[in-house]
């Protein structure tokens, strides 16, 4: 016969092995709670871990960049500086050359080509050649002939010594100076700085 007291430890053992039970689900739910939290978490730290890392390396490679792009405008500055010196000593030293030129005995006909190029071109009646006062000077009968030579017979063409440095050659102009032929040396020096220029790039080239 069932007594109160095995009814009594029967309904312990059931309350016991439930409250047991449930107690063995909270702890499995709770664990796998926080192990999907922490998996989570994990990630998350991850995640923003892996872009701080890509934001550094971002920000450093465009410092990288940065600096190599004012390294290289500098050094193009730098060289451009140099070649713009080297050109400037490369047009005196030409302009030199040609002041040299003037006292050989080539320079006469080189002269005759210039002024028959001027008095070509200046179609007034009455003209103005102007000429170093140094040409005039020592070459100042065959200048004369050389105008006479090239000149049209209705034209007149005083000689005079010119106003500004020219190195050589001759400027021809018209006496209401509005038209000028300039056969100067400095002009034609002038006049040529991109050929000097791209030839003196030329050579700085094939120095390499």
């Amino acid at each position: 016969m069932t007594t109160i007291d095995d009814k009594l430890k029967l309904f312990a053992n059931v309350v016991l092995e439930k409250v047991e039970k449930d107690s063995k689900q909270r702890v499995y739910e709770a664990t796998n709670n926080y192990d999907k939290c922490l998996e989570h978490e994990r990630k998350k730290i991850l995640m923003e871990s892996q872009n701080m890392v890509n934001q550094m390396r971002r920000k450093a490679e465009s410092e990288r960049e940065q600096i190599l792009s004012e390294a290289n405008i500098e050094g193009q500055h730098s060289l451009l500086k140099k070649r713009k010196e080297l050109f400037d000593i490369t047009v005196e030293d030409i302009k030199v050359l040609a002041e040299e030129f003037t006292s050989q005995p080539e320079y006469l006909e080189f002269l005759e080509k210039c002024i028959k190029n001027s008095i070509s071109k200046v179609k007034g009646l009455n003209a103005v050649l102007q000429l170093k006062a140094d040409d005039i000077e020592k070459y100042g009968d065959d200048i004369k002939s050389i105008v006479e030579k090239y000149k049209r017979s209705d034209m007149q063409v005083s000689i005079s010594p010119s106003k500004g440095k020219i190195l050589g050659g001759c400027i021809c102009e018209d006496e209401n100076h509005t038209m000028r032929a300039d056969s100067s040396m400095l002009t034609m020096i002038d006049d040529n700085h991109a050929l000097i220029g791209k030839t003196l790039i030329d050579k700085i080239g094939q120095s390499r």
